[in-house]
């Protein structure tokens, strides 16, 4: 499989590089100056995907904000501010934890590929009665 990368935001990515065996790979934002780093290509793309729709994607579509969870399964939150080149001029980060977690799921954000291994690890209990899940 290969990873396609828009080609209105591949000027602010450097540093793609495939780790040993090709099972790390880095990714390196430039207007932001952070690296982020993945297991496997498919939630690279994930990522890829969700930087063209925050960044230069239908404006009705954007959140101001990505996740990524770290290599130590850390959820972290980026709220950012594009400016119409596709740029992110500013930003801040935010460690999620265990409740923030929670309601994250609870407000249905878990779409993202990377939010799908923190919903599946969570002990969400057992519904009891007529509640639906």
């Amino acid at each position: 499989m290969g990873i396609q990368i828009d080609k209105r935001i591949q000027k602010y990515v450097e540093g793609f590089l495939h780790g040993e065996n090709d099972k790390v790979i880095s990714i390196y934002l430039k207007d932001i100056d952070e690296t982020f780093w993945f297991d496997n290509e498919v939630a690279v793309q994930e990522f890829f995907n969700k930087q063209v729709v925050e960044r230069v994607g239908d404006s009705e579509l954007r959140t101001g904000s990505f996740y990524y969870t770290d290599t130590e399964k850390v959820l972290h939150k980026y709220s950012i501010t594009v400016n119409k080149k596709g740029m992110i001029t500013s930003y801040t980060e935010e460690v999620i934890d265990g409740e923030e977690k929670k309601n994250l799921y609870l407000e249905d954000i878990f779409k993202d590929y990377d939010m799908k291994d923190i919903a599946e690890e969570y002990d969400w209990g057992t519904p009891v009665g007529n509640e639906v899940w």
